[in-house]
């Protein structure tokens, strides 16, 4: 094998026989098409995925034996190879497991590492949360986090299907109940399955059910927060559980805040008959980060002739951080006959500290003959945004604006203060601006010395 990849040359980097750089194409070389597979030559990803797996399961239960057991321990002071496999197989075991889909399955001799109450899995966990560089990797991986929540944070079904096939389960287990799994979060595994939009193990989790909960409102929840397979997650929900989901007010609320437009189709071909549109959904919709302009777009469009644009949903929209300016465009366009630009909306759209240059020249370009420069305005844009803002301020309505000392103070406290101090100071009303703040007057005194 390792002659005919060698024929790939700059395909595979070998060095000191250890292998620097692998091009994407050794692995589409190895793994083949899976009628190629049959062949025997190539790799079956799923069972390379499954035999990882094991691998790394294995070598962490060698591991808690090692430190548990009193048998000799590897020193932690040399970073050996085995060191460093360990690191991996504590990062990476339940990613191979996932990606092996159906070919992963629970061996015998693993099942301590399996079992509900595991002292090796335990182990696991303590080391993943040393390990883990980043917070959010292991955020609630805390006390608690049982087999099924590592189930549904990696989308593992047959860790699922394990627990109750085994002839030694007590009555415990005879059926599934989420709400006795929380863990110290208080995050159940439904809720683990929902929040990483792992459809499949939450398919699993309800078939364990044999007496299904009162309400799944803390599922849903988390379902209409997230965006992955939210509406996927939300139909299997509704499809399995639906007379339990009560709440649809607050669902659509939250979907609407926090998911994106396939989720809210859902709910309005599902629920529609249950829905108003709110100005409350609708100052959500337009404050929705990820997806704000494709859900005000579905929301006019289905059920227009329920919604009023308030200034309040318009002010919402000018302080989106991440695409305030294609609702503006969006709601100029459809419903600009509604709408009034107050300074309050102007305010709102210089405090977006990354779109407010984009929403700013929208609104002056547009509907520049209604917005009036207020001191409120110059003060927010001085004291929340870099020079760029203020620039476009004294461009298109310079003639407006008059340089306060509450001004000058807002600007000095910004950490972008030096640039538009500077820019303040080709003013010419500064120059004759009475300052009472000494420390204000030093910080001019000093720029207009081109002492930086």
């Amino acid at each position: 094998m390792r002659e005919e990849i060698a024929s790939y040359r700059l395909m595979i980097i070998i060095q000191d026989e250890k292998v620097l750089l692998l091009h994407q194409f050794v692995k589409d070389f190895l793994v083949g098409s899976s009628a190629e597979s049959s062949s025997g030559h190539f790799i079956n990803e799923f069972e390379a995925h499954a035999r990882l797996a094991h691998r790394c399961v294995a070598w962490l239960i060698q591991d808690f034996n090692d430190q548990h057991l009193a048998r000799p321990v590897r020193s932690r002071h040399h970073i050996s190879s085995e060191d460093r496999f360990l690191s991996y197989a504590i990062r990476s075991w339940g990613d191979h497991a996932h990606l092996a889909q159906s070919e992963f399955k629970v061996h015998d001799d693993q099942a301590e590492f399996f079992s509900v109450d595991s002292m090796c899995r335990s182990h696991w966990l303590e080391l993943f949360r040393s390990k883990s560089a980043v917070w959010f990797i292991n955020k609630g991986m805390e006390k608690g986090f049982s087999i099924f929540h590592v189930a549904s944070r990696w989308d593992i079904p047959a860790l699922v299907d394990y627990v109750y096939s085994r002839e030694d389960r007590n009555d415990h287990f005879s059926g599934f109940n989420d709400l006795k799994w929380k863990n110290s979060r208080n995050l159940t595994p439904m809720e683990e399955a929902a929040k990483h939009g792992h459809v499949n193990v939450l398919s699993c989790l309800l078939n364990q059910e044999t007496k299904p909960m009162k309400n799944y409102k803390h599922v849903i929840k988390r379902t209409v927060e997230n965006q992955k397979n939210a509406d996927k997650i939300l139909d299997l929900l509704l499809n399995r559980r639906g007379d339990k989901i009560t709440n649809t007010e607050e669902i659509v609320m939250t979907a609407a805040r926090w998911s994106n437009k396939e989720t809210m189709t859902l709910l309005l071909n599902r629920r529609g008959d249950q829905i108003i549109i709110t100005e409350e959904i609708m100052i959500a919709a337009a404050g929705n980060y990820g997806s704000g302009e494709g859900m005000m777009t579905l929301l006019l469009n289905q059920r227009g002739d329920e919604i009023t644009i308030t200034q309040e949903i318009v002010e919402t929209a000018a302080g989106n951080y991440y695409c305030g300016e294609k609702v503006i465009t969006l709601l100029l366009d459809q419903r600009g006959d509604e709408i009034t630009i107050t300074e309050e909306i102007i305010e709102a759209a210089t405090r977006n500290l990354s779109r407010s240059k984009k929403i700013m020249t929208l609104l002056f370009d547009r509907r520049g003959d209604e917005i009036t420069i207020t001191e409120g305005i110059v003060e927010a844009a001085a004291e929340n945004q870099g020079k760029e803002m203020m620039t476009l301020l004294l461009d298109r309505r310079g003639d407006e604006i008059t340089i306060t000392e509450e001004i000058v103070r807002a600007a000095t406290g910004n950490e972008y203060g030096e640039d538009i101090m500077t820019l303040l100071l080709d003013q010419e009303e500064i120059k004759s601006l009475s300052l009472s703040g000494g420390e204000t007057q030093r910080y001019c005194f000093k720029l207009d010395r081109g002492d930086h």
